[in-house]
């Protein structure tokens, strides 16, 4: 009877072998012919489908919504700082901000 490590043994050996890769085949390269290849094409291609998964990306994440930076005064705040705010809020409106 065998041990429990030699089972664990046998079934390690047993999948090594059964994964183990093809022995690697030399390649034929009697048929090989030269090709050329249209470089601007191939950007051209390149360029298309980079654009097409940025446009993927993008869609699936919409760019954040602007903070809201807006000047709020609870009304439970001094009258001084009510009038702080509305002399700050006027600057900003004339200077276009």
């Amino acid at each position: 009877m065998s041990t429990p490590d030699e089972v664990v043994q046998a079934q390690l050996g047993a999948v090594a072998a059964a994964s183990a890769p093809a022995p690697l085949q030399p390649l034929d390269l009697s048929q090989a012919r030269a090709v050329e290849v249209d470089a601007q094409a191939l950007l051209a291609q390149l360029q298309e489908l980079t654009a097409k998964a940025q446009a993927r990306e993008d869609a699936a994440n919409p760019p954040p919504e602007p903070a809201d930076d807006s000047l709020h005064v609870d009304g439970n705040a001094p009258s001084y700082l009510h009038d702080v705010v509305a002399k700050i809020e006027k600057r900003l409106t004339a200077a276009g901000v």
